[in-house]
């Protein structure tokens, strides 16, 4: 018979106090607190108890978490979305192994209370699944710890990196949760044929998205309504998201509202992790 683990006197966000019952590993119920003087189980004193944090926006594959310290590279010109691109690449050539950078960076984010987490594994012309393979078996090492979803992400870009649609294709076969794209207009310079491979591809697979979006100011602010344009038509709100979307933090207020309104009306998501000032 399994034994049941009581934690009494938990303070949950709303106050009040109760009592956590755990067995084989998993909260099994939540009861108000026990009576003053009971000896069972582990007395938390009213500390607090919160669900585990989510961690919406990682790259996994391309963490240096444990490595080397490398110096910041600054772009010559601005922020430049190619030559990060190849910064990145040049340090991942003399990294450590990608699955040893992913579990140093796996086990800092459960340590600190990460349960869920949304990755980004590059997929595209310059490494095919590659990336995608090792951290397929990475996810399948920590999966009773942390849930993982993973995004297929074409960081060389899907028109300009030959092969890549295939290859996106392929990773959400093999079980990526979401594909992904990349400034479809100033990486691509195609918009239109850039959301139709990233849209095609949920759609074939039955799949959210979760592009990337740098581009700043009204080039930004135009892929954006073009994204919840596509996310209306296909009755896709609530599994699109856009990652940084740089030009909401670049538009006067007025048109910022505005904004605010149609991704909610269509059910786009934003998860962004920088200010709009392109300081890289």
């Amino acid at each position: 018979m399994t034994e049941q683990t009581i934690f009494r006197k938990a303070r949950l966000a709303d106050g009040s106090l109760v009592d956590l019952h755990v067995m084989d590993g998993r909260f099994n119920a939540i009861t108000p607190a026990s009576a003053a003087g009971l000896s069972a189980g582990t007395d938390l004193g009213g500390q607090l108890v919160l669900p585990g944090f989510v961690e919406g926006h990682i790259h996994l594959d391309t963490s240096f978490y444990g490595d080397a310290w490398r110096p910041h590279i600054p772009c010559t010109n601005g922020f430049d979305v190619r030559e990060r691109v190849a910064f990145q690449a040049r340090n991942l050539s003399a990294a450590a192994p990608m699955a040893e950078r992913a579990k140093n960076q796996l086990e800092l984010c459960i340590g600190h209370g990460s349960l869920a987490m949304r990755s980004h594994v590059m997929v595209d012309g310059s490494v095919g699944l590659k990336h995608l393979e090792v951290i397929l078996a990475i996810c399948e090492k920590y999966r009773e710890l942390i849930d993982i979803q993973l995004v297929a992400f074409p960081q060389s870009g899907i028109l300009s990196s030959p092969g890549t649609p295939e290859f996106l294709d392929e990773a959400l076969r093999l079980g990526c949760d979401l594909v992904g794209g990349l400034d479809p207009a100033s990486f691509d310079r195609d918009v239109k044929a850039h959301l139709d491979v990233v849209f095609g591809l949920a759609g074939k697979h039955g799949v959210g998205v979760d592009i990337h979006l740098h581009d700043g100011g009204t080039l930004g602010l135009f892929q954006i309504e073009e994204i919840a344009a596509r996310t209306t038509a296909l009755g896709m709100g609530g599994n699109v998201a856009v990652s940084h979307a740089y030009a909401l933090g670049d538009i006067p207020a007025d048109a910022l509202a505005r904004a605010g309104d149609m991704l909610a009306a269509s059910g786009v998501a934003i998860m962004t992790d920088a200010p709009g000032n392109h300081a890289f």
